[in-house]
């Protein structure tokens, strides 16, 4: 080998092996399964905290509504008005057919029951909630009728919201909470 070949030699060596190994790494399937776990884990759990939210959301109101729509029976049918029932013991009974107690706090339940004159006039507006404490206010009516009054039962609750992150949440409210309502509104029976 000629003393000027000897360089060009050194330098097909050096890139042989150079490409042999990067032609290794090229080949590397090790880790493969970590790195695509990293890229689709983020959204997955995402969407799955997602529908964990929207389930929780949904299951609190449904259940808020069959309390209150249960217990407004004993305004309807009269009962309420011949035992004298209190308005703590309307919220009692409110709380005590609430199937999963804890999803929702009945110490933070609104409820209020009124009496209108025609089922048009009714006020269904939520209550406004207190910007200091971020709660609902606890001051309500509790006005039963009589016989073939029309009755309005409303009953809100601030359900706090799990996942905020990623732009998923599902609160209304700028404390971080859902407003849950539910609203009955009948006219008694004739007792």
């Amino acid at each position: 080998m000629s003393p000027r070949s000897r360089p060009i030699h050194a330098l097909r060596r050096f890139f042989g092996r150079l490409t042999g190994r990067a032609g290794r790494l090229g080949r590397d399937e090790r880790g493969v399964a970590a790195i695509e776990f990293a890229m689709i884990g983020v959204p997955f759990f995402a969407i799955i905290f997602a529908i964990v939210q929207t389930t929780l959301v949904f299951l609190a109101d449904q259940l808020l509504d069959t309390a209150v729509t249960d217990a407004s029976r004993q305004i309807r049918t009269g009962q309420a008005y011949s035992t004298g029932l209190s308005p703590a013991d309307f919220k009692k009974s409110v709380c005590s057919k609430l199937m999963l107690k804890y999803l929702i706090d009945c110490n933070n339940l609104y409820l209020n029951v009124t009496t209108v004159t025609n089922f048009a006039s009714a006020n269904l507006t939520p209550p406004t909630i207190d910007p200091k404490t971020g709660k609902l206010p606890t001051t309500t009516s509790y006005i039963i009728g009589g016989s073939s009054d029309i009755v309005v039962v409303s009953a809100y609750y601030l359900f706090p919201t799990l996942f905020s992150n990623f732009g998923l949440s599902m609160a209304d409210q700028s404390n971080g909470t859902r407003l849950l309502g539910s609203v009955a509104a009948f006219r008694n029976e004739p007792f």
